[in-house]
């Protein structure tokens, strides 16, 4: 289990440089997970982190959003669960699984889930990515490293606009230091005992009032939307930290909370701003 102290002192070796982030990161809404069918709530054909959902998010013009786990022989995978049994109906852990066998199930529109390259093949630099690096830790601790190393080996050379982020400060440090030309944020939320119960109090109320941006020199944070008018994102915004926020599903939200926000990460509607 990490900890504040343990947190602490690892960011005092840190000397990243923050990165400006491009105006046209903020031009357009993010697509969650692609602009996806929210299991067929939302149209059909599109499942979430699909390369279908990409596709359709591009036509709209949209950014997109998309998560990211790695198999057990270090191939990166778009992918939210940690397991593969609510969209692919096994009963298995994605790392504990290698890419040939997974790639042998389908998602819900009949694709194969997708690989960290294969997305960048597609989007090509059309529209920004966000890509969230699901942390391989669950106290969101240090025991982490090869997605992180195998994501900044994949967008050394990338040249369309791409920002990293995640929960845990440790994958955020590391991308920092492998691709620190990339803006990096962190994903942001009340961090509740419920939610997040390997984390101890202490690292808990650190990870609440956001007190890794300034050390980790985060271009941004992504904030959950029911939570944006706490004085601690204000606190961002004076630090010249831009402020995302996750997942509006309506126009009316979408509005209220580009008072506050940069730009949303939004699904199951089709966003303007």
């Amino acid at each position: 289990m990490a900890s504040f102290k343990l947190v602490k002192e690892f960011l005092k070796t840190s000397n990243l440089k923050k990165v400006l982030m491009h105006k046209d990161f903020f031009k357009a809404p993010i697509a969650h997970r692609g602009y996806h069918d929210c299991g067929e709530l939302f149209g059909k054909g599109r499942t979430e982190n699909s390369l279908s959902a990409v596709e359709a998010a591009i036509d709209m013009g949209y950014a997109i959003e998309i998560d990211l786990q790695i198999t057990q022989d270090g191939f990166p995978l778009a992918y939210h669960d940690y397991d593969l049994k609510r969209l692919v109906g096994q009963d298995m852990k994605l790392r504990e699984t290698s890419y040939t066998d997974v790639r042998k199930f389908l998602l819900p529109n009949g694709e194969r889930i997708p690989s960290l390259n294969e997305i960048l093949d597609l989007v090509n630099g059309r529209v920004p990515i966000f890509f969230e690096i699901k942390t391989q830790d669950s106290g969101l601790g240090s025991k982490i490293g090869l997605l992180e190393k195998k994501v900044a080996d994949s967008l050394k050379n990338y040249t369309g606009l791409v920002a990293i982020m995640s929960y845990n400060p440790f994958s955020v440090f590391h991308v920092g230091n492998l691709i620190p030309h990339i803006p990096r944020g962190l994903v942001t939320d009340q961090f509740s005992n419920k939610e997040w119960p390997n984390l101890s109090e202490s690292y808990r109320l650190s990870l609440k009032k956001i007190n890794y941006s300034t050390p980790l020199k985060v271009s941004f944070i992504s904030h959950d939307f029911r939570d944006l008018k706490n004085s601690i994102i204000t606190k961002q915004k004076d630090l010249d930290i831009e402020i995302l926020c996750w997942t509006v599903r309506n126009m009316e939200v979408a509005v209220k909370s580009l008072e506050i926000a940069s730009n949303i990460t939004f699904e199951g509607f089709e966003a303007k701003i």
